[in-house]
């Protein structure tokens, strides 16, 4: 049996950990022997991995990886002076140059005496280099889950990493050909692999009871960080607009949210504080996005949503901002409403699609005549590794 090694820094709420709890749920475990590093081993989704997953933690790691600044006087407590000082060098360095930082990162990461047969590095940067400098593996694979031309923050050091990649995958189409376009050294070895869906799963799970959701009046819901990058600010502001026009709805927000104060007094200033509701992280969002009347991410830029797959699945109606791979998902006005990064456009959507009924169930209807399960999308991986 072939032996595999997956590494990743956490399984924290993010799509991607989802994403690589799913792939790894879905590989065949009675084919390969899977072992999984990871440096932050306490996180939301850990629960979810599977029992024949051998679990390869470092306790240094762990304090490392810790948020900033916070990791720095962890490490100081515990007697790990190098690599608390590497660590503080490294956010210095994050000012000028984020792949230079992520350089210094992968450094202090260390060598495991294993030997594989083929190493995933699943979210890039520090992993990438690490992957490449100091794991033994005859074939190494990167994944890769943003358009570039959005994410390019790494590029001084992933020019010079890529090119010693067996093979790179992007979650989509507009991912590769952006990857494409920055590494043209690497085009015959960046290919497409979606992130695996299981929509029997979700549908099962999107059955569990809630009780913390509200149904009174139309509920609008988003899953997601709570930041700017995913539109937070926006739909602050485009709840606003709404409440003005007399709209009524509730919106939900499922996600981490380390900047909840900022947030709590934005929607007082915005006066819609009590329109708008933080539910913090949720093990299961599935029963929430089923009972939403509308589902709607804001994000600025988006590689390709899982969450947005996972409204699909789900059959739910669906407003969307108009970031650079969102026609991968979607086709404006057939299964989905694809509006500007504005309050404006964003309001306009919500309340055309809160209002029409006819629309939502059109979109359902399309929705349902193309039920997204991709769990074939492993062969992809099977094929570079058995190659």
């Amino acid at each position: 049996m072939k032996r595999i090694l997956f590494i990743t820094s956490t399984l924290d709420s993010g799509g991607i950990s989802k994403s690589m709890i799913n792939l790894l749920n879905t590989i065949d475990k009675n084919k390969y022997i899977i072992d999984l590093f990871i440096f932050r081993p306490t996180d939301l989704y850990l629960q979810f991995l599977p029992k024949q997953i051998r679990l390869i933690t470092n306790e240094k790691m762990n304090l490392a990886f810790a948020p900033f600044p916070q990791c720095v006087l962890f490490l100081l407590k515990k007697g790990f002076f190098f690599i608390a000082i590497m660590r503080l060098i490294a956010a210095i360095v994050s000012r000028f140059n984020h792949g230079y930082s992520a350089w210094i990162l992968s450094k202090i990461i260390p060598v495991l005496n294993e030997a594989y047969n083929c190493v995933v590095d699943y979210n890039g940067q520090h992993l990438l280099y690490y992957m490449i400098d100091k794991i033994r593996a005859d074939v190494k694979i990167s994944f890769f889950h943003f358009d570039y031309s959005k994410w390019s923050h790494y590029y001084t050091m992933d020019k010079k990493y890529y090119p010693r990649v067996n093979y790179i995958f992007g979650v989509s189409e507009n991912c590769v050909k952006s990857l494409k376009i920055y590494f043209p050294v690497c085009k015959n070895k960046i290919n497409v692999m979606e992130n695996i869906i299981s929509s029997q799963l979700i549908k099962e799970m999107a059955e569990e009871e809630i009780t913390d959701f509200n149904l009174d009046a139309p509920v609008i819901l988003t899953v997601g960080h709570v930041n700017k990058q995913k539109g937070t600010d926006l739909a602050i502001a485009a709840a606003s607009i709404l409440v003005e026009n007399k709209v009524k709805f509730k919106w939900y927000f499922i996600g981490a949210c380390p900047e909840i104060e900022k947030y709590s007094k934005m929607k007082k200033q915005y006066g819609v504080n009590e329109k708008i509701v933080f539910l913090g992280l949720k093990t299961n969002p599935y029963p929430y996005i089923k009972y939403s009347t509308v589902f709607c991410l804001p994000s600025q830029y988006e590689g390709k949503s899982i969450a947005l797959d996972e409204a699909k699945i789900l059959c739910k109606p669906i407003v969307v901002t108009n970031f650079s791979t969102v026609n991968d998902q979607f086709v404006n006005g057939i299964n989905a409403t694809i509006c500007e990064m504005t309050p404006t456009s964003l309001a306009t959507a919500l309340s055309t699609l809160l209002l029409n009924k006819h629309l939502r169930e059109k979109y359902t209807n399309n929705l349902l005549l193309n039920r997204i399960d991709n769990q074939l999308e492993i062969n992809k991986l099977y094929y570079v590794i058995d190659r």
